[in-house]
């Protein structure tokens, strides 16, 4: 359906302010391109997404802060691409490929520390 990428991402960004502010990291988004005012994409699962990734970032990060970029890649068919960066902790090489894989706990000592999965 149509939707707003912009929009997307300022929700995103005022559902998760009040975890960053809680763990006083700052949680800020920016355009990298200029990026259509309208899409047609499936706004839920974007939303879905991106409230998954920022709120494992805001986990992971103890000092600094979480990033939502946007940027258009130009193509024959043009992808927006949407990048989330933080100061937190990170990931090694191995349990980033991984990543697509059925669910594991990457690294079962962050759970006592941080909690969830």
């Amino acid at each position: 359906v149509p939707c707003s990428p912009l929009r997307l991402v300022a929700d995103v960004e005022s559902l998760m302010r009040v975890r960053a502010n809680a763990k006083s990291i700052a949680l800020e988004s920016s355009l990298l391109t200029d990026v259509p005012a309208m899409i047609h994409s499936d706004p839920t699962r974007i939303r879905q997404i991106l409230v998954n990734l920022v709120g494992n970032a805001i986990k992971f990060t103890e000092h600094g802060g979480v990033r939502i970029e946007v940027s258009l890649k130009p193509s024959a068919a043009p992808t927006l691409q949407f990048d989330v960066v933080d100061t937190g902790l990170g990931m090694t090489d191995e349990q980033a490929a991984r990543l697509f894989q059925p669910f594991t706990q990457a690294d079962t000592s962050t759970t006592r520390h941080f909690g969830g999965t």
